[in-house]
């Protein structure tokens, strides 16, 4: 009963952070919402296994969710709006991908983000939320993913890189010369 207690108490303080970051990957409610249960289920089996790190747990059920996540949107490709908080923090990055202010405006340059964001792979979606959105180290990621942490920096380079190429590119376009 104690388990039940505690999964309890932990599944409505990580709920809703929980989620978004699923969202966030997933681009689907749908796809956010069957991910996050299914993250959940597989947090109450470790639980029930023996003692959990509680400190990091929020860590892991988000690593989880997020690569439920990405489990079922190989199986369905619809993408939704990215939350408004999300677009905000990678807008925000130091990595020269906004443009100069007199070209082009903030809200401009982050509807391309948005864009750009829908059209990136998910795995590498997966990285930037993880990253930026959950506020997680590469190391705590690749052990939450089980991946090295060279792949969990490549993923994100390659998301940086992207994300600049696709705005530069988008900017082009539009007559305006990328910040460098």
């Amino acid at each position: 009963m104690e388990n039940l207690d505690l999964f309890e108490s932990l599944y409505r303080r990580y709920f809703p952070k929980i989620y978004k970051a699923a969202y966030l990957v997933a681009q689907d409610e749908n796809i956010a919402q069957d991910s996050v249960q299914e993250a959940f289920l597989a947090a109450f089996e470790i639980l029930k296994k023996g003692p959990v790190d509680l400190s990091r747990f929020h860590a892991l059920i988000s690593a989880i969710a997020t690569k439920k996540a990405i489990n079922f949107i190989r199986n369905k490709s619809k993408y939704v709006l990215i939350e408004d908080s999300f677009m905000d923090k990678i807008v925000s990055l130091n990595t020269n991908l906004e443009v100069s202010p007199d070209t082009i405006t903030y809200a401009e340059n982050r509807m391309v983000l948005t864009y750009a964001l829908k059209q990136l792979n998910p795995i590498y979606r997966q990285i930037l939320v993880l990253k930026y959105y959950n506020d997680l180290s590469e190391n705590e990621i690749s052990k939450y993913l089980g991946i090295p942490v060279g792949t969990v920096k490549s993923r994100l380079y390659r998301a940086k890189m992207f994300l600049r190429n696709f705005i530069g590119e988008q900017n082009k376009g539009a007559g305006c010369d990328e910040k460098r």
